[in-house]
């Protein structure tokens, strides 16, 4: 009971339980039982831990407890002054949240983001030359993946495959390494972009229509939930493989028109953490997603 973790912090006589020596009470007492996400500051108003809870006031007490006498727990208890929260509908907007925040406000009592399952994606860059370069490669935190794949054979299927109906070059796609032109050119599938034959503006111009063709077929959907009270619904917007953002909207909105969601969205940075988040999400729970 988390009510009673305050009370025994508040008791001197407990080791186990003691809030820290410059946190009020009142800011404890003042957090709901419910989901989302919690800022612990300092005496200046910095943010100095960012964290997430299915039940805010149980999850912060929680801080407070054990036996633990580190110095850096020392620290960290000593640097808490003041607490903020923002309550979310549900789990998977609290972890989007918390993600989003750590990333904005680096908090410095926060550790790195846990790991999560090792996916690949396709990427696109432009090199020194100017040719826009395409590759796979693993999963990035702090980026988006054009497509994104589990395993590299599927994504190495797919390059090829754009390769061959865009006529693209395998040496520009990673897919030979070696000195020399690739294959493609030597059987007339290539106009020479590896040899420098071909310019970057005329090669970037298949290269661009190959994306808009697999951007087309990339999934646009909102993930449906529940809200913070009886008059409202969450939602999270997924366009062309790419988050738009989340938030609340009336249990009477219509769901199916995109444009429509975003004029009660938060837009969010998209990354590949958040997307596998928000896959994982709806692969358990596939009646929460609405296609769009």
């Amino acid at each position: 009971d988390c009510d009673g973790h305050i009370t025994s912090a508040l008791n001197k006589f407990s080791k186990d339980h003691i809030l820290p020596a410059n946190l009020q009470k009142s800011e404890v007492e003042k957090l709901p039982s419910t989901t989302g996400v919690y800022y612990f500051k300092d005496q200046k108003g910095k943010v100095i831990y960012v964290g997430k809870a299915k039940n805010l006031r149980k999850r912060v007490c929680s801080h407070f407890t054990g036996n633990s006498t580190t110095r850096q727990r020392q620290n960290f208890l000593k640097e808490i002054h003041n607490i903020d929260y923002e309550e979310c509908g549900t789990e998977l907007m609290a972890f989007i949240l918390e993600a989003t925040e750590i990333k904005r406000l680096w908090p410095p009592f926060n550790r790195a983001l846990k790991s999560f399952t090792q996916k690949y994606g396709l990427y696109s860059f432009e090199d020194q030359k100017g040719y826009m370069r395409l590759g796979i490669d693993k999963f990035k935190k702090q980026t988006t993946a054009l497509y994104s794949f589990d395993t590299i054979l599927e994504g190495h299927n797919l390059l090829r495959l754009l390769i061959k109906e865009h006529l693209l070059c395998e040496k520009l796609c990673f897919v030979q390494t070696n000195r020399s032109a690739c294959t493609g050119h030597e059987a007339g599938n290539c106009a020479g972009a590896c040899l420098n034959k071909e310019s970057a503006a005329s090669y970037n111009v298949r290269v661009k229509y190959a994306l808009n063709q697999l951007k087309s077929m990339l999934p646009s959907y909102a993930v449906i939930d529940t809200g913070r009270n009886e008059d409202e619904q969450s939602c999270l917007l997924v366009e062309k493989g790419i988050f738009y953002g989340m938030g609340y909207i009336s249990n009477y909105s219509d769901v199916t028109k995109a444009e429509m969601l975003k004029s009660s969205l938060q837009p969010y940075q998209s990354n590949d953490y958040i997307l596998h988040m928000i896959s994982s999400y709806v692969e358990r729970f596939p009646h929460k997603k609405i296609s769009i």
